[in-house]
């Protein structure tokens, strides 16, 4: 039997927010994004991940690199037996879909685009980095893609659930209350109504927002202008478009460098997804729920006016 939807009161003090910028749709969950072996189970028929198991043992190495040009690498972990992969914490969790993602995306790439097999990782984190998302790269090199057909083949959406605690949290909240994501429209919105929160928010700011021109094609690989998260830029359009006062705006996102581009323009800061806070963050939360202990002042009366 499923516990009641968490309830969160006010409090008499005055609210120094008057709206609510999440940064990121799979950092708003209360719950896990998605079960890690699920994600097993829907992806091992892939041949990226069957050249990468080996008796059901996956490993996997996180090196990135950011769009400021620094390289980040780590071992994330070995998994004997699929199972174990349901005791990953959150933040491991999170990191490993990441990187399944990328497996999954670069898979698309052979499959879908005619990448060669040993390049296409490779290619997947050049587009990613030059322009903010691989569909958006492919687009704008000219491949014809389907945006539900590539969705559907590298994101599970089908595996995320609703949540009635982040639903619960959401209508407590009494500020205007935005998504700000580099997704595309339609994939915003389908996760946010496969969370059952769709209606929570006012508006989103998405990646047509910050980009209503297309940008210029090129083959040659060069840089284009292509606006997304952690730019200034995006933040600054996120404002404008939202017509807020930073100041007064509570921003939330589970990438410190999207935290760091925030606080540069004015923003109050939250860092998602953590347990340590970064220097450019004001508040710290492991999970969304925690938001009302963390940064009571939300639920201050006189916050709606």
């Amino acid at each position: 039997m499923e516990s009641d939807p968490i309830q969160f009161p006010g409090d008499e003090r005055a609210s120094p927010f008057q709206c609510l910028l999440f940064g990121k749709i799979t950092s708003i969950s209360s719950a896990p994004f998605v079960n890690l072996l699920q994600i097993y189970q829907r992806y091992s028929n892939q041949s990226c991940f069957q050249r990468r198991s080996k008796r059901h043992t996956l490993s996997f190495e996180h090196r990135s690199r950011t769009r400021h040009g620094k390289e980040d690498g780590r071992l994330i972990g070995w998994f004997n037996t699929i199972d174990q992969f349901n005791s990953v914490n959150s933040d491991a969790n999170r990191v490993i879909l990441h990187l399944i993602n990328s497996l999954i995306s670069a898979e698309f790439l052979v499959l879908k685009c005619g990448f060669a097999e040993d390049k296409a990782s490779d290619v997947r984190e050049r587009l990613y980095l030059t322009y903010g998302t691989t569909l958006a790269g492919l687009k704008a090199l000219g491949f014809e893609v389907n945006d539900n057909e590539y969705h559907d083949f590298v994101l599970p959406i089908e595996l995320i659930q609703e949540d009635p605690n982040l639903r619960s949290l959401l209508q407590s909240i009494k500020q205007r209350k935005l998504l700000f994501t580099d997704s595309r429209l339609r994939m915003a919105v389908k996760i946010l109504q496969k969370l059952g929160v769709e209606d929570c928010f006012q508006d989103i700011i998405c990646f047509e927002t910050m980009n209503q021109h297309p940008p210029e094609t090129s083959l040659s690989g060069e840089m284009l202008d292509v606006v997304t998260k952690p730019s200034i830029e995006a933040m600054n359009i996120a404002i404008d478009v939202a017509g807020v006062d930073p100041h007064c705006t509570l921003f939330l996102d589970d990438e410190e460098d999207n935290v760091s581009a925030g606080k540069a323009v004015g923003f109050r800061t939250v860092l998602v997804g953590k347990r340590v806070k970064s220097n450019e963050a004001d508040f710290v939360v492991e999970r969304l729920v925690e938001l009302r202990q963390a940064v009571p002042e939300i639920w201050a009366l006189g916050s709606d006016d």
